[in-house]
């Protein structure tokens, strides 16, 4: 299993650009600096969605590595789940239900046709796995 990460246990924050989102783990590390040193400026709302989604997908993707890998499939699904639910209650207009993921857990690969004899065309996958294009 993977070591818990504290954003308290990094080591201090160097001089230099940051393009962060302050997060409560970063907001405790920044008290300690004098104000006239932290250059702040607010989360553009053209940015926001963008921003937010990425670091939204960094947490969830390190609490699922965190797990034992035999229980990230279901765990991940029940997670993302609860998530796409709350969102929908807290975003007002948010028609996200089509969005759910199917349980247990499963991705479509290909659909094919049929052949003259009744049988399911074989599809070869490509040699570069499309989900890294």
């Amino acid at each position: 299993m993977a070591q818990k990460r504290s954003s308290s246990a990094l080591e201090p924050l160097e001089p230099g650009l940051y393009e962060l989102l302050i997060t409560a783990g970063l907001q405790d590390r920044l008290n300690g600096l004098d104000d006239r040193l932290v250059i702040r400026e607010g989360l553009h709302r053209a940015e926001a969605a963008d921003r937010i989604a990425l670091h939204l997908g960094l947490q969830i993707k390190r609490a699922l590595a965190d797990l034992p890998e035999s229980e990230r499939v279901e765990a991940g699904v029940s997670v993302a789940r609860a998530l796409l639910e709350r969102l929908e209650e807290i975003v007002r207009g948010a028609d996200i239900s089509s969005e759910l993921l199917a349980e247990p857990g499963q991705l479509l690969r290909a659909l094919t046709t049929f052949r003259p004899d009744g049988t399911a065309r074989p599809i070869d996958g490509p040699l570069i796995p499309l989900d890294a294009l």
